[in-house]
């Protein structure tokens, strides 16, 4: 009864504690797969449809359109850099901020050779945040919490069931 009371307590905590500290080394991939591409730069696609953000210094981005920007897929054809909104991605880099100008998509799996000129300052390259992989390790550790808390409840009910029906000595 003590081992499933502790797992009725302690399941779910533990396994959300632990979840979100799994997800931590994912930020940092993230962080380390940011690219310096002024004046060049490559970025690793996984596969096709992979997005890139474009990100320049938060007090150039005005002056930082991806059209001094290319970008070449892994088959070797140039690929289409689209102008997004200052909004849509954001970032801290090296003690800068950083806004997103442009999106490119990788046309496939492997590495995409991206330039850019900008007299305003320094353009970053960043991946889309993939919301599956930086969440899965905490869904599985949360499952794994909830998964302990059902036992501990299992167990608490079978340790009541037993003690209920433990024979008692009758007093005389």
């Amino acid at each position: 009864m003590t081992l499933g009371a502790i797992l009725l307590l302690g399941g779910l905590p533990f396994g959300l504690a632990v979840g979100g500290i799994a997800s931590v080394p994912q930020a940092f991939r993230m962080l380390d797969s940011i690219t310096e591409v002024t004046p060049s730069g490559t970025v690793t696609a996984a596969r096709s449809g992979d997005a890139f953000y474009l990100l320049a210094q938060d007090d150039a981005s005005d002056d930082a359109f991806p059209a001094e920007c290319s970008a070449t897929g892994p088959s070797g054809e140039r690929l289409h850099i689209q102008g997004v909104n200052s909004g849509a991605f954001s970032s801290e880099y090296r003690g800068n901020d950083y806004v997103s100008i442009a999106i490119v998509r990788a046309d496939g799996p492997g590495d995409i050779q991206i330039q850019c000129v900008n007299e305003g300052g320094s353009i970053v390259a960043a991946p889309a945040f993939n919301f599956v992989s930086f969440f899965t390790p905490f869904f599985w550790w949360t499952i794994g919490g909830v998964v302990a808390t059902v036992a501990g409840i299992v167990l608490v009910v079978v340790g009541i069931v037993l003690l209920v029906r433990r024979p008692r000595e009758v007093a005389r």
